[in-house]
């Protein structure tokens, strides 16, 4: 595997579309390999796609990414967006772990299905109502 420090800007959109984002690769010491652009929409998938593409193109090496923090970026979150991806690197530590509080209500240190499905329950009562229908 090939470890690539990442660091994720967006601007806002310019018109109907996604806003841009801008995700800037450097190896482990510091070096700047690359920058990919993609839009709040694009999936880690396919920005992972990009830079291996250009950081390491002849090779079958996994590119991992590392966010600035530290936090590794998992094959698992690939069909997570990058607005998603974002939201979350901006969020403190300390929000992350009063939400997973609030969440764990059993208090056994791990969320199980029940406690998932209240939390998407009750994060989907405080978004707006969309349908896959509205254009």
């Amino acid at each position: 595997d090939l470890l690539v420090n990442i660091t994720i800007a967006s601007s806002p959109p310019q018109g109907p579309d996604d806003a841009n984002v801008t995700v800037t690769c450097s190896g482990l010491s510091g070096e700047e390999l690359c920058s990919v652009e993609g839009t709040a929409s694009s999936t880690l998938r396919a920005i992972r796609s990009k830079i291996e593409s250009k950081v390491d193109p002849c090779s079958d090496r996994t590119v991992q990414l590392i966010t600035s923090d530290g936090r590794m970026l998992t094959n698992h979150m690939d069909d997570l967006t990058l607005q998603f991806v974002f939201d979350l690197l901006t969020q403190s530590l300390g929000d992350i772990k009063e939400t997973f509080a609030i969440a764990d209500m059993n208090k056994d240190g791990f969320l199980d299905a029940c406690e998932l499905k209240a939390l998407f329950a009750a994060i989907s009562a405080d978004s707006p109502s969309t349908s896959l229908t509205e254009e």
